[in-house]
């Protein structure tokens, strides 16, 4: 069951979402969206280490990509 449900997600967007999808089978999350410049804060997407447990291949067009492993107690 849990493997049904714990999936990559976007947790904040820097603008506005245009869409986001992820596939099951290639375990890849695509996210859309158009830049807001007056929002300062970064995109934030949830990447479970239970679907990732070797890290993730980020393709961004040229953005930065800054990878945090969230402390769950």
């Amino acid at each position: 069951l849990l493997d049904a449900i714990v999936r990559p997600a976007p947790v904040r967007i820097a603008g506005d979402p245009i869409a986001w999808t992820y596939d099951d089978v290639t375990r890849t999350l695509a996210l859309t969206w158009t830049t807001d410049a007056r929002i300062t804060a970064p995109t934030v997407i949830a990447v479970p280490a239970k679907v990732y447990p070797n890290g993730v291949v980020v393709e961004c067009g040229g953005c930065t990509v800054e990878e945090r492993r969230a402390m769950i107690s």
